[in-house]
């Protein structure tokens, strides 16, 4: 075995031929489950992982990069390792100058950009009403007030389409939530840009709240409802990558004051939605004044939906 220590010489052709690696068929011979979205490929344990042969872009934390970062980032693997793992730990000195295997090598070009296009709405959106009113407790009012505003639709699958914008109104991305409570389903819209987030914006709003996920967001908006809420501008990462944040920012330079307002796990190892609060706090404290919004639950829809059910909110 080798130690973490011992050198471990790589060719440039070797670390080439293991960085244009097709992602999805190492996953898949590892045993893991991907299923194909449009396009690209969403990896089973890790829905917010989009991957597209060699390429992959994560969405809850904005890392991405080619198959050898992949290895690095999710298997926990130096460097030389991931390379050596992703060429089939075939001896360092084998020929690259003979015809390499083709089972698991992608073609080493950059892929084709994608045309992004909206899903096709659905006649109605009942499934939608039913998921946001009903599962998830979100008042009629907002729901309304996001269909209204051409945020939300249902698609002919029966999700709900999240329609992001950026400042000048024109669409840039989209996220896609399953309605059906006992099949989670979360996708990305093939060929979007990721760091577009979802929002409700009032161009002349000076405080933004912050969330992780739309969802969330809507609640926040339904516990705030009898509040003139409309005044301050909402954005939703779809994760915890900062990309989507600087992104809004730039684009609405009135913003003054930030409010994060993300995942509390207190029942997991690490409580990521607070620790990110707390670096984004760090970073964006010098031009902005920031604050963190802690929910007393995992997270502000299970507040709502815990207040609901004690009878303390209508």
């Amino acid at each position: 075995m080798r130690s973490h220590s011992e050198y471990i010489p790589l060719t440039q052709d070797q670390i080439a031929l293991a960085q244009h690696t097709d992602i999805v068929e190492y996953l898949r011979e590892r045993g893991e489950k991907v299923q194909k979205e449009g396009n690209h490929y969403i990896w089973e344990k890790h829905d917010s992982c989009v991957i597209h042969g060699y390429k992959w872009y994560q969405n809850s934390t904005g890392k991405h990069g080619a198959a050898v970062a992949f290895v690095q980032n999710f298997f926990h693997k130096s460097f030389p390792h991931a390379v050596l793992e992703l060429i089939g730990n075939r001896q360092i000195t084998f020929d690259l100058a003979a015809p390499p295997p083709t089972k698991r090598e992608s073609k080493p070009t950059d892929m084709i950009p994608v045309a992004f296009c909206l899903p096709p709405a659905a006649p109605d959106n009942r499934r939608l009403y039913a998921y946001l009113t009903h599962t998830r407790s979100i008042a009629h009012e907002i729901v309304n007030t996001f269909i209204d505003e051409h945020l939300i639709y249902q698609d002919k699958q029966g999700n709900i389409v999240f329609v992001c914008y950026d400042c000048f109104g024109r669409v840039k991305s989209a996220h896609k939530r399953g309605t059906n409570s006992a099949q989670r389903y979360r996708s990305f819209v093939t060929g979007g840009e990721f760091n577009c987030g979802f929002s409700y914006a009032n161009d002349n709003a000076t405080v933004l709240y912050v969330f992780e996920a739309p969802i969330d967001l809507m609640s926040f908006l339904t516990l705030h409802r009898h509040q003139p809420w409309h005044r301050a501008s909402y954005l939703s990462l779809g994760g915890l990558s900062e990309d989507p944040l600087r992104r809004f920012l730039k684009e609405h330079k009135s913003i003054q004051r930030i409010a994060f307002c993300f995942d509390n796990d207190i029942n997991k190892p690490e409580n990521r939605g607070q620790e990110a609060a707390k670096r984004f706090m760090r970073q964006f404290s010098g031009k902005y004044i920031t604050s963190i919004l802690c929910p007393c639950k995992k997270d502000w829809n299970d507040v709502l939906r815990d207040k609901i059910q004690k009878g303390e909110f209508l």
